[in-house]
């Protein structure tokens, strides 16, 4: 079994490969230098850069090359900031910080804001389109991404989320805005891997499964000290086990011990049991990947 620092490792070197790739692509502007340093402030120094680093490591356990895998990798990174950034408008979440740094629209203003999450997002579908793959793998990513991102995925969650207090919200309120806002694109992360190393359907639809259930587990890890007084600890920490032993259950046929390790990451990178004497210490407040 991998260990966690095989996975740290792992995210370490992508994170390389995925920053590299987006250096590349803002350096190609020459025009707006405002724009560039709005994107480098967005994309920089980031997070660990999760969602394509398991796009990347399913596709090269798939048989893919790492460096064809790079571009739709980077259109993952910049649909996910793209994300961030509209969720921490003040129009919606109204956040201080994301990162360890001042939210975007605090430095820049919330129209330019707005302005560079709509620049990351068509870079995004850009990415998709230039990367070196034949068209009909290009388009099958396309639509993957914008499902993940519009009526089946995030804006559709987030949507939901703006409608629904949170203290109105039952569990399975909360799961399926969740399901939307981060487990469509842990899915389309995992599916692109697929559509791109020419997966086949039964490989396709664990990854499916996989992704889905990945993607819920990571964000009850994330979310889970905002909503204690809610819904019980406990019955939240069995939920994400649950999604994460569903995801692991998914995972196994493809014989890839990383990807498991990364799914546990992705659960446990800082939750305590409910069972641990530390389990009513605060959670770290920061959203880091």
């Amino acid at each position: 079994m991998k260990s966690e620092g095989d996975v740290a490792e792992y995210l370490s070197e992508a994170k390389e490969w995925i920053d590299d790739g987006l250096r590349g692509w803002i350096a190609q502007w020459k025009e707006d230098e405002e724009l560039k340093r709005m994107a480098e402030y967005i994309l920089f120094p980031g997070g660990k850069r999760i969602r394509p680093a398991l796009f990347l490591l399913i596709y090269t356990h798939l048989g893919g090359e790492k460096e064809r895998g790079i571009l739709p990798a980077c259109a993952i990174e910049l649909a996910h900031n793209f994300t961030l950034i509209q969720d921490d408008l003040p129009s919606l979440d109204n956040a201080e910080t994301r990162r360890g740094k001042p939210c975007i629209h605090k430095i820049y203003g919330e129209a330019s804001a707005i302005l560079i999450s709509d620049v990351l997002l068509a870079g995004a579908f850009s990415l998709l389109a230039e990367s070196p793959f034949p068209l009909s793998i290009r388009l099958a990513g396309i639509q993957e991404l914008f499902s993940a991102l519009c009526e089946h995925g995030v804006i559709s969650g987030q949507l939901q989320d703006i409608r629904k207090p949170m203290n109105s919200r039952s569990l399975d309120e909360w799961l399926e805005i969740n399901r939307k806002k981060t487990g469509r694109l842990f899915q389309a992360s995992a599916r692109m891997a697929g559509i791109f190393a020419f997966a086949p359907e039964s490989t396709m639809q664990m990854l499916s499964n996989a992704g889905l259930q990945m993607g819920i587990a990571f964000q009850i890890a994330d979310d889970l000290e905002d909503i204690l007084e809610l819904i019980s600890r406990q019955m939240l920490y069995s939920e994400g086990e649950k999604r994460l032993q569903e995801a692991l259950n998914q995972i196994r046929p493809l014989s890839c011990p990383l990807l498991e390790a990364l799914a546990r990451l992705a659960f446990f990178r800082q939750i305590p049991s409910p069972s641990d004497e530390q389990s009513s210490a605060r959670l770290s407040a920061e959203k880091t990947l």
